[in-house]
């Protein structure tokens, strides 16, 4: 069969059959359990590497002026920050987190959440903490407000927000 004869489909199309998002991940029921998989995957290589029990790390997303701030935590005490790019691991799968931008996609992303839920509460952004880490039931997560306060955000919400296009 000649190249010419065989119909190649443009990268939009393929991705839409594959029902991919901008984080790579498919955007079915199954978007919990992806992403759910990927952050217990972190914690478990991470803890092996930090040598920590993986059930005992969390990370802390917070902004400053000077951009995106991630810290991972173990026992709530500050091990080290996070660089960007290794926020791609927190996230997405091994096998596609080398694709081209996915980084700042990774970032954004991450970023328009801490803008939107402080916009929600009322709290300047650079008030705002989220932390996720391991919980009783799975992966949780729950929102530090600059007053004191903080309060439980559903995962279900916060990987709702990261798999919208």
């Amino acid at each position: 069969m000649s190249t010419k004869n065989k119909k190649i489909q443009p990268v939009d199309s393929l991705r839409q059959k594959l029902k991919l998002d901008d984080l790579g991940q498919s955007s079915n029921s199954a978007d919990n359990q992806l992403i759910e998989g990927n952050i217990r995957r972190y914690f478990e290589t991470t803890g092996a590497r930090e040598d920590i029990a993986g059930r005992h790390l969390s990370v802390c997303f917070h902004k400053r002026s000077t951009g995106l701030k991630a810290v991972l935590l173990a026992k709530g005490h500050v091990l080290r920050e996070i660089p960007h790019k290794e926020l791609v691991d927190f996230f997405v799968h091994p096998a596609i987190a080398g694709l081209f931008g996915i980084e700042k996609k990774v970032v954004a992303k991450i970023n328009g959440y801490l803008e939107d839920y402080a916009g929600s509460v009322a709290v300047p952004v650079i008030d705002l903490r989220v932390v996720i880490g391991p919980g009783t039931d799975g992966i949780a997560a729950r929102a530090l407000l600059g007053n004191g306060n903080h309060q439980g955000i559903p995962i279900e919400k916060l990987i709702q927000y990261f798999t919208k296009p």
